[in-house]
Parts: structure tokens; sequence; C-alpha cells
């Protein structure tokens, strides 16, 4: 079963932003996901105001991670299936590299040392 982190993690790795708008105390994110040609959208707001002190690049990754959120909801079952056919895949790669040690093992053990 695919979980939220992991879903998050992936679109953290893979989307970009395409805005983040500044007004003091206000940020604001949008992080983008292109799918199969289409481009899926998350958005993220914050406000950094008392009692913390300004500072932008928190209000930044704050709103980043709501974005991430975000896209998380509304597109859930597109990165689920996404993530179950990395996995497939991983596990395909995995099993021939096992299958690939395990001949190259048999090939050395034959010669005498």
């Amino acid at each position: 079963m695919i979980t939220n982190k992991e879903i998050e993690e992936y679109i953290r790795e893979h989307a970009h932003p395409t805005a983040i708008l500044v007004h003091k105390p206000y940020v604001a994110v949008r992080l983008e996901y292109i799918y199969d040609g289409v481009p899926l959208v998350g958005d993220g707001f914050a406000k950094v105001s008392f009692p913390d002190k300004w500072d932008m690049v928190f209000g930044i990754s704050l709103a980043c991670t709501r974005a991430v959120r975000d896209l998380r909801k509304q597109e859930k079952e597109i990165f689920v299936d996404i993530l179950e056919a990395k996995r497939i895949i991983d596990k395909e790669h995995n099993d021939a590299l096992e299958e690939k040690l395990k001949i190259l093992r048999d090939y050395i053990s034959d010669f005498p040392f």
C-alpha cells in the first residue's frame, strides 16, 4: 500500500514551482507536475506573522509543503498508480540484477584460485 508520505516525497522530488508570490506577511506557491502532457497543479499559502519573526524562506517552505499536500489530495489516484508502477519496475530491475549477480558468482566460483 502506498502511503501519503511516499506520495508527498515523490511530488517533492518531481514537481516544480511555477509561481512564488511574496507579499509580507503572505506567501503563495504553485507547484506543477506534468502527467502524460497534462499539468497537475497544487497551490499552497502561508502567513508568517507575530509571534513568528518574518522569514521569507520559512514562509516559502511552509507554502511548498501545503502545495504538495494540495496536489496529493487532488490527484492521489494518479500518484498511487505512478508509485505502484515504479515499485513493479524497481522489483523487476532488482530481480534482473540479482540473476546477473548469481551468474557472475557461479562463473567466478569455477576459477581455481
